[in-house]
């Protein structure tokens, strides 16, 4: 080693792959990984890990996922009537989403959180108006606008990164979900 790079620490050996639990390997259909993207048949069954800690479970959570081209969604942006008709060029899929309970626990809180923050800061924002205090309806409007976040943060607990007609691209999974799964093939196309 030259004194240049002794200083250098060195590198650390890659972690070896988890072990696959037990009866958690059962999948229907493909399902692979694409960086930290899990790419999936439209009709595949995903492992039952839960996709933000990686342990095993035997929950899911059935969801509707959707999503538009992004081009569309900058044409949407300037009428609301327009993006009433954009909702017809969504593209949507129904698929089954494995999570822990802990995850599934959590995102009841945030939604009965947001739910709560929406209620009392749209009861408080009329209040403070009736009472013309307006740095009082300014906090009321900032605590309503926490709870739409929360709602939209809960509203999916992954992200849509594409689908196509017959392969959905999933973003939002934890990477030791994403290592046990075999690389993408080479014939399923980018997002």
């Amino acid at each position: 080693m030259s004194e240049v790079d002794s200083h250098l620490k060195p590198a650390r050996p890659p972690r070896p792959p988890l072990p696959v639990p037990p009866g958690a390997v059962e999948t229907r259909g493909g399902v692979w990984r694409l960086g930290p993207v899990l790419v999936a048949e439209r009709s595949a069954r995903l492992p039952r890990w839960c996709l933000h800690c990686g342990r095993p479970t035997g929950r899911v959570l059935r969801r509707t996922l959707s999503w538009n081209p992004r081009m569309l969604l900058v044409s949407l942006l300037p009428s609301t009537l327009v993006s009433l008709a954009g909702s017809l060029f969504a593209r949507r899929t129904a698929f089954e989403l494995p999570l822990c309970r802990r995850h599934v626990w959590w995102g009841r809180a945030r939604f009965a959180l947001g739910l709560l923050l929406c209620v009392a800061g749209f009861v408080a924002v009329f209040q403070a108006m009736v009472a013309a205090s307006w740095p009082a309806a300014a906090l009321a409007a900032g605590l309503f606008a926490v709870g739409i976040f929360l709602l939209a943060w809960n509203s999916a607990p992954v992200v849509t990164v594409k689908i196509d007609e017959h392969h959905v691209w999933l973003g939002g999974i934890s990477p030791l979900y994403l290592e046990r799964l075999p690389p993408v093939p080479t014939w399923v196309p980018p997002p």
